[in-house]
């Protein structure tokens, strides 16, 4: 469950756990239960709509490209603040996941007896 989902959960009017336990059990941080996060910045929402704009047109593209389409345009936006502003709206790069998700990719075996040793 992802930490804004988690931070929904909780409930400030709880009869029966304090906020101190129910931030326990949630595994979230104090900070990010009693802080209230600042608002976004016009540049940032401006920034968001130039990305959501080339993200609609090529929803491949990962954070490394968008930065450099973002800085063809005249904005110079960083890779992680671009990847931040994109995570924001929910976008990831094609790439993002590809690695992890490719089950039996490779040897199941990585003994030393499978690769043809005698022993």
């Amino acid at each position: 469950m992802s930490v804004p989902d988690r931070r929904a959960r909780l409930d400030r009017m709880h009869g029966v756990l304090s906020i101190r336990g129910q931030r326990r059990l949630l595994g979230l941080a104090r900070s990010g239960v009693y802080r209230t996060p600042a608002p976004a910045s016009d540049d940032d929402l401006a920034l968001m709509g130039r990305i959501d704009e080339l993200f609609t047109t090529w929803p491949f593209l990962g954070s490394r490209r968008m930065a450099r389409l973002l800085a063809e345009d005249g904005r110079a936006v960083n890779r992680k603040r671009a990847q931040r502003l994109m995570r924001l709206y929910g976008h990831r790069g094609a790439g993002s996941q590809a690695a992890h998700q490719q089950a039996g990719a490779g040897p199941s075996d990585l003994s030393l007896s499978a690769a043809g040793h005698d022993h």
